[in-house]
This record gives structure tokens, sequence and C-alpha cells, in this order.
């Protein structure tokens, strides 16, 4: 057997080197004339047989470095796959490219820079299906193994969807800087964004997300609407709510959900809102009621059900392709209402 021509040390040279383009296209063009210089196959079949390792790029980038200046930058990047349907590292990510969330493979850097060179120390890949790992556990991992490494930034930054109170006490705790922009609660966001298209709000009037949803409607002059169920636990009506109902079953609830919506915008929950997006999903696929937008908010959570949905369902041929479009993912506020509004255009 012919020994490989590129070992994992000429690729880590030739990332750090070439930051903003490291496909093995350019790894090879790149690559000193030379009778035997290795063509981009030969980086290909590198990173085919290599597990990414970390820890390997930071023995290379160690030695270029200053612990005691310049700033840590944390960030994400999504390598569009839109055609790689069994690739197992392919999720459902947010693309600043395309300004939507695609099929792609997630990819989490951490770069030092002194304002000239830019180099990166650490990195993950999303994975969540294998170790169980969401974005923040791997900034929190990445931040926990710089401070034992010795680092000493003057900042750290990151963007708003790192920004979480958690996160922050993090880098204090730490006893480091950061610069970030402090995300706006989402949940108000979406329904103040409705609210000023014209559509009224109705919730289940409890607190949480429900509370959030409210709140939002109202604080933009609309209609906020709760319907409360009675329960022996959990439920207490929120104070944001214009017109305040109480139902005593659950049938009678989810009909009047139903009967008064144009749109469902679905947030995370438990078997309630499983119960109720899947019968809206029933009854618009059966056309016992019209066709309206269900939205999916926070593609983390919902990605699992989606996949499942499509590698499953769809495959044992209990729902057909065009089932899969009553669904719409998004992490967006402004994209979540601006695909309703769309639609009812």
């Amino acid at each position: 057997m012919n020994p490989p021509k590129v070992i994992d040390e000429d690729y880590i040279n030739f990332i750090i080197a070439t930051p903003r383009d490291v496909t093995a296209t350019e790894a090879e063009r790149v690559q000193p004339e030379s009778k035997n210089a290795p063509a981009h196959d030969a980086f290909t079949r590198l990173l085919q047989r290599l597990e990414p390792d970390a820890e390997a790029l930071w023995e290379e980038a160690r030695t270029q470095i200053d612990l005691n200046s310049g700033i840590l930058i944390l960030d994400d990047s999504t390598l569009e796959k839109p055609y790689s349907e069994f690739n197992a590292l392919v999720y459902r990510h947010w693309s600043g490219k395309q300004k939507e969330v695609v099929n792609g493979i997630n990819l989490i850097t951490l770069l030092w820079t002194d304002g000239v060179r830019c180099i990166p120390v650490d990195y993950r890949v999303f994975d969540k299906d294998r170790d169980g790992r969401t974005k923040n556990d791997h900034f929190t991992e990445m931040l926990l193994k710089s401070f034992d490494r010795g680092f000493n930034p003057r900042l750290v930054c990151f963007d708003s969807w790192y920004a979480s109170v958690e996160n922050l006490k993090l880098c204090r705790s730490l006893g480091w800087h950061f610069l970030t922009r402090l995300k706006a609660n989402r949940q108000i966001r979406v329904s103040k964004l409705l609210a000023e298209a014209g559509f009224e709000v109705i919730t289940g009037g409890g607190p949480g997300i429900m509370e959030a949803a409210n709140r939002g409607a109202r604080a933009a002059g609309g209609v906020s609407v709760g319907c409360n169920i009675e329960l022996p636990f959990e439920q207490m009506p929120n104070p944001y709510q214009n017109l305040s109902l109480t139902f005593k079953y659950f049938f009678v609830r989810k009909t009047m959900f139903i009967k008064y919506s144009n749109a469902y915008i679905i947030f995370p929950g438990g078997f309630g809102t499983m119960d109720e997006v899947f019968e809206a999903l029933t009854l618009i696929q059966t056309r016992k009621i019209r066709n309206f937008p269900v939205v999916l908010f926070n593609s983390q959570y919902w990605r699992g059900m989606v996949s499942w949905i499509s590698s499953v369902m769809l495959h044992e041929k209990n729902i057909n392709p065009e089932d899969l479009q009553l669904l719409h993912l998004t992490d967006s506020p402004k994209d979540a209402v601006d695909f309703i509004v769309k639609w009812h255009g």
C-alpha cells in the first residue's frame, strides 16, 4: 500500500494560511510546484479517514498566539448541503448568507486575533444526534477549555445567538469581558410583529411563552386573546389579555383555536403542544379545514421531530411528500411573520 501523500499537519497548515477557502480543491491549487504535488483527491481521502480533532489544531496554533492579549471570537458557520439527504452531519441551521434556515453542516469555531492575524484555536462540529450537545454546550466547553489553556483575552466576542444569561455569567465568572448584541425576547417579538401586521394573537392564556405572546400583541396595540383551561395545577391566566376566555374541556378549547386561527406559530412545548400541532396538521391534510400556515419556531427544538417525520413517516409511506410542505421551520421572528403575511397575501 502506498503511503498517503498528505497528513493532517499539511491540511492544518493550509487552513491556518488560507482561512477563507478551506476546500480540497483550493489546497491542491496552493501547493508548491512539484512532480509529486498532492491532488485534491489526496486531501479528500485525508479528511475522510480522519476524525475531527481539535487538539491537533491547538498544537499548531499555540505557538502563534499571545495568551495574554488579543480577542477571542466565537461564531458558527453553515456549509449548505441541500442534496445530502443521508449525511449524518446535516441538520437544519440558520444561514446568514441565505437569511433562512437551510440543510447544512454547522461548524462552531473559536478564533484568536490581534487585529492583524486570525488564528483558529478550537472548533466543534455540531452533531447532536451523536454527542447530545447543543451549540450552547459547545460554547461553554470551548470557553472553559480556553481558560484552562491560560487564555486571558481583552475581549470575548460572539453574536446574539449565544447571548443567554448563562453564557454571559460564564464569561464574567472567568474574569473576562464580553462584547455581544443582546437579543430581544423572540416570543414577544413574534407576536408584536403579528399585531403590527394586523393579526389578532390567540394563545393558551397561561404563563411562559403564552404570556410573552400576549404581552407582545398588547404592547403593539393589537388584540390579545387568551383561551385558558381549568386545570388542577399549572395554569394561571397571564395579565396581558384583552379578552380572556376559560374552558373546561380541552377539545372545546382546541376547536376554538382551529376555528379562529389564520396561522399556527408553534413554540417549544410538551404533550399538549404536540396534540395541538398534529391535530391541526391532520385536519389540514384531510381537508376538514382550510389550509393555513403552520410555523415551527426554534429549529434546534423541532429539528429532530421534522427529521423523524421525513425519514420514517415519509419512508414508510404514511404521509405524502407534499405533506412535508405543511410545516415551515424558522428561528427568525421576521421570517415567521413574513411567511404568514405572504401566505395570506
